[in-house]
């Protein structure tokens, strides 16, 4: 027997020898939810500066704006959400003052909102995940309130990191190690929620604990909290858990936070009283009579411009009746309906979070069933390709329903005494109303024979979401750009109009003219000392909010309401008049107006001026001659 011998050899890595770099792959996954942050993030940055400030939001701007800047005329306001005070002041310290940069922030908050659904795909799986993001991308409520600097984004941002490491420390609370970071955390972002939002986000925090609570009580077992091969299997309640909560090391970083960032990181002691005015709103917000905004609103806007939503709720509140609730749907579920009831308070638009956030969450359980498999048939399954032509005819379908319907609208609105007896409407549109509704329904019984009931409802399920969640990004794109400065919508019934950028633009070529570029000009002006008025002056540091016309006889430059027709100023001045705000009243819109101003945003009285929204700026004569080609004679 002969042994052969193999030679072992081993060979050292020389210095010239190419090494294996480690391989880096990105799941489709991840490019999903890139691709809808980045269609997030362009809708809500493209033309964010050219959009004027609403009311509300220059009294926000113009408080953050006069803390940072010692030169800013008139005096300071205190601010109603410290984080949106917060953000403007940063954008303000580093680059001015401006629309842009009092909106930047909170628009960046609210576009990485959509990527918060990852932070729970181990409870509600990756594809529920990914179109819970999809909805909130295509939101327009979502979009409107981000790009107008509402504190409801941070509130709702918050929140969603509350819940994320409340979970975290759930899975590791029996390791305090482990579990202490995710309970600080957790205070944390709830201080976010409750202390430093809104008023609106502390009745989001209320709303929240309601359905958690609810969940709770309706829950009693532990492993349906986490996930469901959970081994901890000990009743929870509500009491368990604030026994089991490590208070001591989670409330400091809390208390800390809160006094950081409640100061603007210990530079602005004076910002903490704008957590007073947090609660001073929620108050507000639950005293009869109180408040500006109507009772119900939340729930119109949200039923008005996201009707989809709230029907694919129902209809999953439905199935989970019967089929049961996971806890996570519970938590939904209970918010849903102590948001519903909580309508009775007159809160602002964005305040339709409420309804939207647990709405969406229940919606996506039922829109991820509707990409399930049909086993059901005898012969054969239906193939996947006969959903997406259902979804496409039905999309065609609603698609010539609704140019008929708008162009019905428009006939009515066009009704020269409002009589429905005086309607013509159009024999192509009455036609065509005809026509898509009878194929929706000989389509479905049609579709339904062919490939089965259940893959025709998926398939005119997919196709609603498609459609209304493309028309409904449409309308909220209307109202936050295209029509920002028309009032006749649901979202507002004030709004600022884009003269504001002529009068500003109209001062700056006065500085050019008078004062060689600096911004000392002497400005007279009658308006609120936190109004639209006020944030256009906004680095003129020489106005003065003045209480009557005489107080200006003789100034260069005097800014007037239009009520005064011929103010007594001295000497002999020239005017030119500039559309500041536009309001609109509900109660001027008649019924057989509806149809148009629901599908077109068209009214009768679409706007209303009672001559403090128009503003008139006053030069004196000597100074008209100097910028003849600059100011225009208005009167």
């Amino acid at each position: 027997m002969t042994i052969q011998s193999t030679p072992i050899t081993t060979s050292l890595p020389t210095a010239d020898a190419p090494r294996a770099l480690p391989r880096v792959t990105i799941s489709v996954e991840i490019i999903a939810y890139a691709l809808l942050f980045i269609f997030a993030l362009a809708l809500r940055y493209a033309q964010l500066d050219v959009v004027p400030l609403t009311a509300d939001e220059a009294r926000e701007a113009l408080s953050a704006w006069r803390t940072v800047s010692a030169s800013a005329p008139g005096s300071i306001s205190t601010a109603h959400s410290p984080l949106v005070f917060l953000a403007q002041s940063f954008g303000f310290s580093v680059m001015g003052a401006s629309e842009q940069s009092a909106r930047l922030l909170t628009m960046l908050v609210g576009a990485g909102l959509v990527l918060t659904p990852m932070l729970f795909r181990a409870v509600l799986g990756k594809a529920r995940a990914l179109l819970l993001a999809a909805l909130f991308v295509f939101s327009p409520i979502l979009l409107i309130a981000s790009r107008e600097s509402s504190g409801m984004i941070w509130g709702a941002m918050s929140a969603a990191l509350m819940l994320a490491s409340f979970r975290g420390w759930l899975r590791r609370r029996d390791v305090d190690e482990a579990g202490a970071p995710y309970a600080a955390l957790t205070l944390i972002f709830a201080v976010g929620v409750i202390f430093l939002s809104d008023a609106g986000s502390l009745a989001l925090a209320g709303l929240l604990a309601v359905g958690v609570g609810g969940a709770l009580v309706w829950t009693r077992r532990a492993q349906d909290v986490l996930e469901e091969d959970a081994e901890d299997n000990e009743p929870m309640t509500l009491a368990s858990l604030f026994r089991a909560f490590p208070w001591a090391s989670a409330f400091p970083a809390a208390l800390i936070v809160t006094l950081t960032l409640g100061t603007g990181f210990l530079l602005i002691p004076s910002a903490l009283t704008t957590i007073g005015e947090v609660f001073l709103g929620f108050i507000q917000m639950l005293t009869p009579n109180a408040p500006d905004d109507p009772a119900f609103l939340p729930l119109t806007v949200a039923a008005f411009y996201e009707p989809h939503v709230l029907i694919f709720a129902g209809v999953a509140f439905w199935m989970l009746v019967r089929a049961g609730f996971t806890f996570a749907d519970r938590v939904a579920a209970v918010m849903l309906v102590a948001a519903i009831v909580f309508q009775f308070v007159g809160a602002p638009a964005a305040t339709s979070l409420w309804i939207l956030l647990p709405a969406m969450f229940l919606a996506s359980g039922v829109i991820v069933k509707l990409f399930n498999p049909d086993t059901g048939l005898i012969f054969a399954p239906a193939p996947d390709w006969a959903r997406g032509v259902i979804a496409l005819s039905l999309i065609g379908a609603l698609c010539v329903f609704t140019l008929a319907f708008q162009s019905a609208g428009r006939s009515m609105v066009s009704a020269p005494d409002g009589a429905l007896a005086s309607v013509r409407l159009e024999g192509d549109a009455i036609i065509l109303l005809f026509v898509s509704t009878m194929f929706i329904l000989i389509g479905f019984f049609l579709f339904a024979s062919l490939w089965g009931a259940r893959m025709t409802w998926q398939g005119m399920g997919l196709g609603v979401l498609l459609f209304f969640g493309a028309t409904s990004l449409g309308a909220g794109w209307s109202v936050a750009v295209d029509r920002a400065d028309q009032p006749a919508q649901i979202w507002r019934d004030t709004a600022t109009r884009r003269d504001t950028a002529l009068l500003r633009q109209t001062m700056i070529d006065l500085t050019e003219r008078e004062a060689r570029g600096f911004t000392g000009l002497t400005v007279s002006v009658i308006a609120d000392n936190d109004g639209v008025i006020a944030w256009v002056l906004r680095d003129f540091p020489n106005t003065s909010f003045i209480n009557a016309p005489s107080e200006a006889a003789g100034q260069a430059v005097v800014l007037l309401p239009a009520n005064n027709l011929e103010p007594e100023l001295g000497t002999a001045y020239v005017g030119q008049d500039f559309a500041i705000e536009r309001r609109w009243q509900p109660i001027t819109l008649m019924t057989i107006d509806l149809p148009g101003w629901w599908s077109r945003g068209l009214a009768r009285v679409p706007s209303l001026a009672d001559g403090t929204d128009d503003y008139v700026l006053w030069l004196r004569q000597d100074i008209y001659d100097g910028v003849l080609d600059t100011v225009g004679v208005a009167g």
